[in-house]
C-alpha cells in the first residue's frame, strides 16, 4: 500500500512587511470573512524582534479582536522608540480553545519610512 505526504508540513504565513512612518501612528485592520468568524476571547498581537540570530523581542502591540475584526492602534512615541533597521515582525492569534497555542497569521521585515 502507497503513502502519500504532503509536499510541506505545517503552516506557511502570508510574507508581508509592516510599513511604519516615524511621527505616525500605526493603525491596522484585519477584516476576517463572516463566515470565518473568529470566537469570542479571540486575541492578537505582534510581536517585533530583532532580525538576528537572538530574536530578541523588542516590542509586544497587543490588537482588538472582534467575531469579524483584528485591530492594532499604536502611538507614534512607541513607533518612533524603535530601532529604524534590523527588525522582523510576527502576528499571532490565538484561540480560545488552545490558549497555548500561537497561530502566526503574517510576519515580515519591519520598514521605516
Amino acid at each position: 500500500m502507497a503513502t502519500t505526504f504532503p509536499v510541506e508540513w505545517g503552516h506557511r504565513p502570508e510574507y508581508m512587511p509592516l510599513v511604519l512612518v516615524r511621527s505616525q501612528d500605526f493603525y491596522q485592520q484585519m477584516m476576517i470573512d463572516p463566515e470565518d468568524a473568529l470566537p469570542v476571547g479571540t486575541t492578537a498581537r505582534i510581536d517585533v524582534v530583532r532580525s538576528n540570530r537572538s530574536r530578541e523581542l523588542v516590542a509586544t502591540w497587543d490588537g482588538i479582536c472582534s467575531e469579524e475584526l483584528i485591530e492594532f492602534a499604536v502611538e507614534s512615541e512607541l513607533i518612533d522608540e524603535l530601532p529604524r533597521t534590523g527588525l522582523d515582525y510576527y502576528l499571532y492569534v490565538v484561540f480560545p480553545d488552545t490558549p497555548d497555542l500561537d497561530f502566526c497569521v503574517t510576519y515580515g521585515v519591519v520598514e521605516h519610512l
